[in-house]
């Protein structure tokens, strides 16, 4: 307790009343605190409450991307033009075989009668569409990619196992499956037609041509 300037002791009251003068409140607890300060956070003025106002802040939810819609337009397309392409596939090797001989081997005539026949026309046309479903893979993933979705998985399908490419996409866009799986079956299965076909076709030529040679 501090001492007057007549070097006598200051009394409680006094010291309470000087406290008060110079911006100070008696605590219960016997501790003099100044201002806002000991006072519950409810309580403090809101510029006071700006450590928590940060937290608050940084305690929202992260706000995601929103997707967008996807043209299904070259989706089709591709539909269309994959089994398109292993039909012509199978034209060409047809035309190409069926002018391949013994005798047209003997006299080096088969590349005339094969240039000369459907193979040809087919061939151009087939390459066309190769290139036009080149192109339609690629817009296709462009127009995901501007919905916000991710297409690496779209990318790797596009280019290793086009099977797949339909029911992945489907999955990413969050779309029925029924159709993309119905096709995709559908697809496997022509493939293993285009493949029997290939191998018989070659059969038959092996054969026609041992029965000249012997």
């Amino acid at each position: 307790m501090e001492e007057n300037r007549n070097d006598q002791p200051r009394t409680y009251g006094e010291e309470s009343q000087m406290y008060q003068q110079n911006g100070y409140e008696q605590q219960p607890n016997g501790y003099a605190q100044n201002g806002n300060y000991g006072q519950p956070y409810y309580n403090q003025p809101y510029g006071q409450q700006g450590d928590y106002n940060q937290q608050a802040y940084y305690n929202q939810p992260y706000n995601q991307p929103q997707h967008g819609s996807v043209t299904n337009v070259f989706y089709y397309l591709l539909m269309a033009f994959l089994p398109l392409k292993i039909i012509l596939g199978m034209i060409m090797t047809s035309s190409m075989l069926s002018s391949v001989t013994y005798k047209s081997l003997m006299n080096g005539s088969y590349i005339y009668d094969m240039m000369n026949g459907s193979y040809l026309a087919v061939s151009g046309i087939s390459s066309l569409l190769s290139l036009a479903t080149l192109i339609f893979f690629i817009v296709d993933i462009v127009m995901v990619h501007k919905g916000n979705y991710k297409i690496t998985g779209l990318i790797l399908f596009a280019i290793f196992l086009k099977a797949g490419y339909f029911i992945w996409r489907a999955h990413i866009l969050g779309r029925k499956k029924v159709v993309p799986i119905i096709y995709t079956v559908a697809y496997v299965l022509l493939n293993i037609v285009y493949i029997i076909f290939i191998f018989g076709m070659v059969f038959s030529m092996v054969i026609n041509m041992s029965y000249y040679m012997y």
